[in-house]
């Protein structure tokens, strides 16, 4: 009977509809899921990046120290260089305090 296949086909399609509409939430849902992990990686590295960074700046002053110590650069070249590493840690500090802001 003709009712009843139209009926048939309008279900078909309602689930068909359906059926659809649960996939693509479902690759909603893990696009989301897989940029929030991408986004939890970078912030990770950021932070890795920047502790790396200050290691590397507070092993300089370290550095500066040793070489005015040892005699090979005279206090006069030493206060230089600590004047440079401290603008360095400025700018970085600068730079890593607008970081969350860009977000």
């Amino acid at each position: 009977d003709a009712a009843t296949e139209s009926k048939r086909k309008i279900r078909m399609r309602y689930f068909t509809e359906l059926e659809q509409k649960l996939h693509r939430d479902k690759r909603s849902e893990m696009k989301q899921l897989a940029e929030m992990r991408e986004e939890a990686a970078k912030s990770s590295g950021e932070i890795s990046t920047n502790i790396n960074l200050l290691q590397a700046l507070s092993d300089a002053l370290v550095q500066v120290r040793i070489l005015q110590d040892t005699g090979i650069i005279d206090q006069e070249t030493a206060l230089r260089l600590v004047k440079r590493i401290r603008s360095v840690t400025m700018d970085a500090k600068v730079g890593l305090m607008k970081v969350p802001e860009e977000r």
